[in-house]
């Protein structure tokens, strides 16, 4: 098996100084729009962006991908982006997955052209379904997001289960992304 080289979510020193600061505002940002979703009427006209959704609510913005079990209707996975705010390029990034995951066995995803980059976020938080890792990921990165086609999220479920490996389809982000500066700016 080939060795993959993780790295922070960030590529340069400023993005991995940025890292300390950035993942509690993430956080709270990414744990407050599921309860402010629950405890207002969703946004009556979600826009999807080929496989995103931009979703309002609380005055937070985000572009969101969720992947759902076919049998159970559970979440597999949950792509979060929003702009990083501060006039700094690049995002931040969020995905949550379902309680029970291998902590110090990390998550990252991989891009199908550098099969050995891989692109490492830090967990958060974990509540009764689902936990979080976030962090900042470069601008250079965010324009991978932009160009590919699809990424692979990685992460082992149990301690002693194998990897799992979900694609995440890129397709809506360039659009998905523009929209969801516009309403930053706009303060939805």
């Amino acid at each position: 098996m080939r060795k993959t080289r993780k790295r922070p979510a960030g590529t340069n020193g400023a993005d991995r100084r940025r890292l300390g600061r950035i993942p509690a505002a993430l956080a709270a940002a990414l744990l407050a729009l599921p309860a402010a979703v629950s405890a207002q009427a969703p946004d009556p006209q979600p826009e999807a962006f080929g496989d995103w959704v931009l979703v309002r609510a609380a005055g937070v913005c985000q572009l969101r991908q969720t992947r759902l079990s076919a049998q159970s209707g559970a979440v597999l996975l949950e792509m979060l982006l929003l702009p990083p705010g501060n006039g700094d390029d690049g995002a931040l990034a969020g995905l949550r997955v379902p309680l029970g995951v291998s902590l110090p066995d990390g998550i990252a995803w991989r891009h199908p052209a550098r099969p050995g980059e891989a692109i490492a976020l830090a967990w958060q938080h974990c509540d009764p379904a689902l936990c979080l890792a976030a962090g900042a990921i470069s601008g250079a990165e965010l324009d991978r997001l932009k160009r590919g086609e699809r990424i692979e999220v990685g992460f082992r479920p149990l301690p002693s289960a194998n990897p799992v490996r979900l694609p995440v389809s890129l397709r809506g982000v360039t659009a998905g992304w523009r929209a969801l500066e516009a309403c930053v700016s706009s303060g939805d």
